[in-house]
């Protein structure tokens, strides 16, 4: 039984050998210098190695040749090109019941077969989910001076809950706060005020701890209050407090706290105080590392073992974010908002720092603040293979531009962002295959690549069933023998004598060169050149070799002592350049400017553009519409005169283009009526033909006179009844304005009925001497 993968290899690679054979016909010349099985397949994805025993002849040839032929089929080291394959694509789901039913990036599994130098481009989408589940974690600054934002938060309430229903459906609460580590010098430690940190100021409040959690995650709003309620204020000494040792521990401890696999993380810390950084504990004697990540918080919700561990460190905070994809919300009151600010500067991505206003008044909408840039930002990355290179490249704002980055920031739940992956092996692997995964840095969901590295290593997977030959001087590598020095035959079993020096080119018995001038290997007195790139005995000659086509003389000439005699209408060097100009002229058009569009030169059968032009025909330039004019009377008489076949275009009529591909149009006149043919073309380089994707007619009759006429009345007579109502409208709320205007004026100025200048004639006083009151 032999390894699932190996078997879909071959069964892909039987596939391709149909699909290559007219491009690996003319590869053999690339394949037959190739002495070993490693160096074969790496040459190209043609070349294949026949490790049958029996077989006679050159191992490594181009498949589909006479020698692939004559090869036992169970005796070739097969090869593949690159290629990808999507093997796994669920649509973009939102939360509805299942709370783990969201599928954010798509496709979700791709089967990769990657060459050395041979980049192969993933394109994956990003799409947050309506309704996916929010997990909160409000850790509280819980000191002296946080008193009244600690009784602000109790009176949240339903607020609370409408806040967190608008952000998602699928919210889970939790709470915590901190003080500092209960020891000296952070806090008073005698009998007196160890329990009551607060009798120092003639005050009574919580025993000293540094992080309480009191509530794990809920959607229990109530339940949240409640706890919040009965939680009280503590104290400490100094102006630090401890929150990042109690962040860490919110960190440490996911599954105890009650965190959701499957959620957006986010932690919201309430201070208006700096905290203690690594380095700090050394002044109560705490020097320990919590490197393991333990969760020290006990059944009870009190963080033990403080005493032994110092602060952590911004760096270690930053990579247990990234780690477990959390983010942190910091409401800051004013005079520390620069402090956390500069805080981000380190932790970056995963914090937003909101300015806290008095008694916490603002928190609900630092909270709406903080969750929306979070989900705004959409940041891919992936994990690292050495020898394998991956950039990125984006399309945020989804007009076809793409930018080398991973990350954008304009996301929204529903809305589609486009990446590209690259991705280029750099090194030749030992290894047939790996996994790679992209994720996205909020979320759990990841792309799984699966790589099949081929054209790297040899397998010879059915040898062993056949058994191998005896090399009598040599090493057995699949299927042949690599003699050592001095011993030649197919065994390995005939001896030569092997003599360096007649290797080298001697010049008045003077030794010149290195053995085959560096450029092959001596075996038994003779120089065997690395490749029909060097020639000569001492393989001193080295012939023009063209990268393009990667033959010598391009395939186009024959090499004696390293020039190249050109083949008739051939010329070069490399004998690279074509003295033709069929490939500059655009196919199926006959005019003047056929040539490179009229914008440029042909030189060796290939277009020079003019400045400000590009393309294979210097079609592309600020303004054209690219070949479209050339090609209109073409797909008129196709589509409108059904002309099968005008070569060397090829016109297809399909039901429908999609908008970004109707790169042309053309419009006319038929039966009075004005019709578009909307169409798109590819050139397919190797017959130099052309196929043009055209819609079928899109007509549409003019309006008649009369329906012109009334349609304009009609819109004139709306205008006008429009501009009317708008002035009227206007009048009365003028109207409404000074009455209003008016009745505060007559308010302001009402007078007593009576004369202002009229003087009661009747005066009352009292006799002190009586008790009755007279009268005059």
């Amino acid at each position: 039984m032999y390894p699932l993968s190996i078997i879909i290899l071959l069964i892909i690679d039987n596939k391709f050998i149909v699909a290559f054979n007219n491009e690996c016909d003319n590869l053999n010349h690339l394949c037959s210098d190739s002495m070993t099985c490693r160096d074969c397949i790496r040459k190209n994805h043609c070349c294949v190695w026949c490790y049958d025993q029996d077989f006679v002849g050159k191992r490594c040839f181009a498949k589909g040749t006479l020698q692939d032929q004559k090869c036992n089929s169970n005796g070739t080291e097969n090869n593949v090109a690159t290629s990808v394959t999507i093997t796994k694509q669920n649509s973009f789901a939102d939360v509805k019941e299942d709370v783990n039913g969201a599928v954010q990036l798509s496709p979700q599994e791709f089967n990769i077969f990657l060459r050395h130098e041979e980049p192969i481009n993933l394109t994956i989408t990003y799409r947050p989910a309506k309704n996916f589940p929010l997990d909160l974690y409000y850790l509280m600054d819980l000191t002296w001076s946080m008193k009244p934002d600690l009784e602000t938060l109790k009176t949240l309430g339903s607020s609370l809950t409408t806040h967190l229903e608008k952000l998602t459906k699928n919210y889970h609460i939790a709470f915590g706060s901190y003080i500092d580590k209960p020891e000296v010098p952070y806090y008073l430690t005698d009998p007196t005020n160890r329990d009551n940190p607060c009798n120092i100021d003639g005050g009574t409040c919580e025993k000293g701890y540094v992080f309480k959690h009191r509530i794990n995650f809920t959607n229990y709003v109530k339940m949240f209050i409640e706890k919040v309620t009965k939680s009280d204020v503590s104290a400490n000494l100094d102006d630090l407090e401890g929150g990042l040792d109690a962040l860490m521990q919110i960190l440490f401890c996911g599954k105890k706290l009650g965190w959701r696999t499957n959620s957006r993380k986010l932690v919201l810390v309430a201070t208006e105080a700096g905290m203690h950084l690594a380095g700090d504990g050394i002044l109560g004697g705490y020097t320990k590392r919590n490197e393991k990540g333990k969760c020290l918080v006990d059944n009870d919700g009190n963080y033990v073992l403080s005493q032994y561990y110092d602060y952590p460190s911004l760096e270690e905070v930053d990579k247990q974010l990234k780690d477990k994809k959390t983010n942190l919300i910091v409401a800051a009151k004013s005079h520390m908002y620069y402090y956390y600010k500069r805080m981000a500067d380190v932790l970056k991505e995963a914090i937003y720092v909101g300015e806290l206003q008095i008694n916490s008044t603002n928190v609900l909408n630092l909270v709406d603040e903080g969750y929306y840039s979070f989900i705004r930002k959409v940041n891919l990355f992936t994990t690292e293979i050495d020898g394998l290179e991956v950039d990125f490249f984006a399309d945020c704002d989804g007009n076809g531009i793409w930018k080398k980055k991973q990350t954008c920031t304009n996301a929204e739940e529903g809305k589609e962002i486009n990446f590209k992956v690259q991705l280029m092996l750099t090194k030749y692997q030992n290894k047939e295959s790996d996994v790679l995964y992209i994720e996205e840095s909020n979320i759990q969901e990841k792309i799984k690549i699966n790589l099949n590295y081929v054209g790297s290593t040899c397998t010879c997977l059915y040898l062993e069933q056949k058994g191998q030959k005896t090399c009598d001087h040599g090493e057995f590598n699949c299927g042949d023998c690599l003699c050592e020095e001095g011993w030649t035959g197919d065994t390995c079993s005939e001896q030569c004598i092997n003599n360096q020096n007649m290797c080298r080119y001697v010049d008045n018995n003077n030794i010149t060169s290195l053995t085959c001038s560096g450029r092959g290997n001596c075996i038994c007195s003779k120089c065997n050149c690395q490749s029909k790139r060097y020639q000569g005995e001492f393989c001193e000659w080295e012939c023009p070799y063209d990268k393009s086509t990667q033959q010598v003389c391009a395939g186009n000439g024959i090499c004696t002592n390293g020039t190249c005699e050109c083949k008739e209408n051939y010329s070069g060097e490399k004998c690279s350049c074509h003295n033709s100009i069929e490939n500059c002229k655009i196919p199926g058009y006959d005019g003047n400017d056929s040539i490179c569009n009229g914008k440029g030169t042909c030189n060796c059968n290939t277009c020079e553009c003019d400045k400000g032009s590009s393309g294979h025909y210097c079609e592309n330039c600020d303004g054209c519409q690219g070949l479209c004019n050339r090609f209109n009377s073409q797909v008129i008489e196709h589509v409108i005169n059904r002309n099968q076949q005008i070569k060397p275009v090829r016109v297809e009529i399909v039901e429908d283009l999609p908008e970004e591909k109707r790169s042309c149009v053309h419009r006319y006149e038929q039966d009075g009526k004005k019709c578009d043919i909307f169409y798109t073309y590819n050139t397919i380089w190797k017959d130099n033909s052309v196929l043009v994707k055209a819609t079928e007619p899109i007509c549409n009759a003019p309006l008649a006179a009369g329906t012109l006429v009334g349609l304009i009345i009609g819109a004139f007579l709306l205008l006008a009844f429009i501009i009317i109502v708008v002035w009227k409208g206007r009048n009365w709320i003028r109207d409404k304005r000074e009455y209003q205007e008016f009745l505060r004026a007559r308010e302001q100025s009402k007078h007593s009925e009576e004369n202002p200048i009229y003087k009661n004639p009747v005066v009352t006083y009292n006799n002190p001497m009586e008790k009755a009151t007279v009268q005059t």
